[in-house]
């Protein structure tokens, strides 16, 4: 720091403070560094990633308006802002490619269009792709679920049809389940 200028420290306090001046400073004097930690985080990003680094240089300060700690030295305010800027790419990764989740509730009541030969639609051809690789991985436990959820019968009867006991029947229905559900959208 020379003699005569205001530190990051000072200059990120009197922005937070309200002072227009003081906010273009310090935008000023952290740019380049900044930048540079804009881009090295961006090289660790998944190829075609829309977010420039000077664009990640700008959220960044849109993130640190509501940031209301004090920093203690200028490596405390680029540790600070390494984080904030990470935490914007996590955001706009998750804007851009949210992960489609899907409840017990929503797999039930799409399974009985699976098998049937009704238009399908996205989710219902993603949930049917995901029967098929489940009964290539566990075929009892894919007949489980279809016989529960698709032609209704109770874990009982299952158990009766399978040969099995009913916990085993559960536990395939379990796995079945949940299998679906965290694969759906992957």
């Amino acid at each position: 720091m020379m003699l005569g200028y205001p530190s990051i420290p000072a200059l990120f306090s009197l922005s937070q403070s309200g002072c227009r001046d003081s906010s273009s400073r310090l935008y000023d004097l952290a740019f380049h560094r900044l930048h540079g930690i804009a881009a090295s985080l961006m090289r660790r990003e998944i190829p075609g990633h829309t977010l420039p680094p000077t664009a990640l240089v700008g959220e960044l300060f849109l993130k640190l308006r509501s940031y209301r700690q004090p920093i203690n030295s200028d490596e405390h305010f680029f540790r600070i802002a390494a984080r904030a800027m990470r935490q914007v790419l996590v955001d706009h990764s998750r804007v851009r490619n949210p992960k489609k989740r899907l409840t017990d509730y929503q797999l039930v009541e799409s399974l009985p269009a699976v098998f049937s030969a009704s238009r399908a639609t996205e989710s219902v051809l993603s949930i049917r792709a995901l029967m098929s690789a489940l009964q290539r991985l566990d075929a009892r436990a894919a007949q489980t679920i279809r016989l529960r959820y698709v032609e209704g019968f109770t874990l009982e009867e299952i158990a009766r049809l399978q040969h099995r006991e009913v916990w085993r029947v559960r536990d395939d229905l379990r796995f079945a389940t949940k299998w679906l559900i965290d694969r759906y959208g992957a």
